[in-house]
């Protein structure tokens, strides 16, 4: 009887090292899980303000740059000339239709 009480306790002792065992195990997984989620966390926050500044930066020199807004003036002069001319023979066509 005193064997079956041992045998008890010490199977009850095995199980609660075997839980204590898994909890320690599910605790570290829980803790590398957390690491490499920082780990990723920090490379894309690097990454991002990475982008971020480098798209600050002027990629053209300061002439190409000026070269370029100026054509951009120069094609939205021509559409908006274009806009009038439309106008003008929409409001010929009008009055020779009336």
């Amino acid at each position: 009887m005193s064997k079956q009480i041992n045998n008890k306790q010490t199977n009850k002792q095995t199980n609660k090292q075997q839980i204590n065992k898994q909890t320690n195990n599910n605790k570290r997984k829980s803790f590398d899980l957390f690491f490499l989620y920082i780990v990723i966390y920090a490379y894309n926050f690097l990454r991002y303000f990475s982008l971020s500044f480098a798209s600050s930066l002027t990629w053209q020199p300061d002439d190409v740059a000026a070269d370029v807004m100026g054509s951009i003036a120069a094609a939205m002069q021509i559409i908006s000339l274009g806009g009038q001319i439309y106008e003008i023979f929409e409001g010929y066509f009008i009055i020779l239709y009336f």
